[in-house]
C-alpha cells in the first residue's frame, strides 16, 4: 500500500467522525424540536376543544334555562285541575316546539366539537372530544324525547345524559384540560 493512500485514509478518518457527529448532533435537534413542536401543537388542541365544549355547553345551559322558563310560566297550565285539556296540549305543544328547536344548535355545536383538529397520535385529546360528543349527543337525545312525549317529563331516566357528563369529564380532565375550567363547565365527578 503507498504511503500516500495511508495518508489520506488517515486525514480521512477524522473528517469522517466529525461529519458523524455532526449529523447526530443535528439529528437530536431535529428531535428536539420535532418534540417541541408536538407539545406545543397538543396544548393548542386542547385550548380549541375546551373553547369548543365551552360553547357546547352554552347551548346546554340555555336550552336546560329555556325549557325550564317555559315550564315554570307555563306551571299553571300544565297542572291546574280546571284547566281544558285543549289549553293544557297546546302548552306542552309550545314545552316540544322549544325542546325541538334546540336540537339543531345542539346538533351544530356537537359538529363543532367533532371539527374540532387533533393529530391521530394524541389519543388522549381525541378521547376527550369523543366523549364530549357523546355528551352532546345524549342530551340532544334527551331534548328529541322530551319534544316527542312532553307530558312525560323532562329527566335523565336511564341516566345517560349524567353518565356522558361524566364520561366526559373525566376524559378531559386525563388529555390535561384545565381541571377547574372542566370542572367549572361539567361540575365535579
Amino acid at each position: 500500500m503507498p504511503v500516500s493512500d495511508v495518508l489520506v485514509r488517515g486525514t480521512d478518518e477524522p473528517v469522517r467522525r466529525a461529519a458523524h457527529r455532526v449529523l447526530v448532533g443535528l439529528a437530536l435537534v431535529l428531535a428536539l424540536l420535532a418534540a417541541t413542536a408536538d407539545r406545543w401543537q397538543a396544548a393548542r388542541e386542547r385550548e380549541q376543544l375546551l373553547a369548543s365544549v365551552t360553547a357546547g355547553e352554552r347551548v346546554v345551559d340555555a336550552s336546560q334555562s329555556s325549557i325550564a322558563s317555559l315550564a315554570e310560566y307555563s306551571a299553571g297550565l300544565l297542572y291546574a285541575a280546571e284547566v281544558p285539556d285543549s289549553a293544557r296540549g297546546s302548552a306542552y305543544g309550545n314545552l316540544a316546539q322549544d325542546a325541538g328547536r334546540w336540537q339543531p344548535r345542539l346538533e351544530r355545536a356537537r359538529r363543532e366539537v367533532g371539527g374540532t383538529p387533533v393529530l391521530p397520535w394524541h389519543r388522549d385529546v381525541r378521547q376527550a372530544r369523543r366523549a364530549y360528543e357523546q355528551r352532546l349527543t345524549a342530551w340532544t337525545d334527551l331534548l328529541a324525547d322530551f319534544a316527542a312525549s312532553p307530558q312525560r317529563g323532562f329527566g335523565d331516566r336511564d341516566g345517560t345524559v349524567t353518565a356522558s357528563r361524566r364520561a366526559a369529564r373525566e376524559a378531559m380532565v386525563a388529555a390535561g384540560l384545565d381541571e377547574r375550567e372542566v370542572s367549572r363547565l361539567l361540575g365535579r365527578a
